[in-house]
């Protein structure tokens, strides 16, 4: 059992530490964000958290019933009742295709301000590990994901308009 949470720790870590930098690195080489203007921030802002959301849904979904894709994001279900730090176990092309580029896409579209960035990405985190990972909270929706594999792809609003929520 021991040798088991070691893995799922040093996978996440992996993920978090070398996929995470490799990528955030590559992008800010090239990357130069705008000013932050409390207006438009306010709205890409919104149009991020949005999006994110939108985007990791389908992604989510498409690595269910993808065969070819399934294979990789198997790994993350390997623990029916996940611990927060575990949201980044998986292989690290889910890790990308699934938690980074949802994140990350529509704020290098929009050229967000460093600061609203850090706000999206750090509210973004907050939700995956503590709201959605963990029983710290009474949300049961991604709980239940991984207790019945085939529902419960996103936020609970884009489940319930795609039919995909587990009542």
């Amino acid at each position: 059992q021991f040798q088991k949470y070691k893995s799922s720790l040093l996978l996440s870590l992996f993920n978090i530490i070398v996929v995470g930098y490799l990528c955030f690195r590559m992008v800010y080489s090239f990357y130069k964000p705008k000013e932050f203007n409390l207006y438009i921030s306010s709205i890409e802002f919104m149009i991020s958290i949005n999006a994110a959301n939108i985007l990791f849904y389908f992604i989510h979904r498409l690595f269910h019933s993808v065969k070819m894709l399934s294979k990789y994001h198997r790994v993350h279900h390997e623990f029916k009742e996940p611990i927060g730090l575990r949201s980044a176990y998986t292989h690290p092309i889910d890790y990308f295709f699934g938690n980074l580029l949802p994140l990350g896409v529509t704020p290098f579209i929009l050229n967000m301000d460093i600061y609203t960035i850090s706000l999206v990405t750090y509210l973004s985190i907050y939700t995956t590990v503590v709201r959605e990972h963990s029983d710290y909270s009474d949300n049961r929706h991604h709980l239940d994901h991984h207790k019945y594999y085939n529902c419960n792809y996103g936020a609970k609003w884009l489940d319930k308009f795609f039919g995909t929520i587990k009542k």
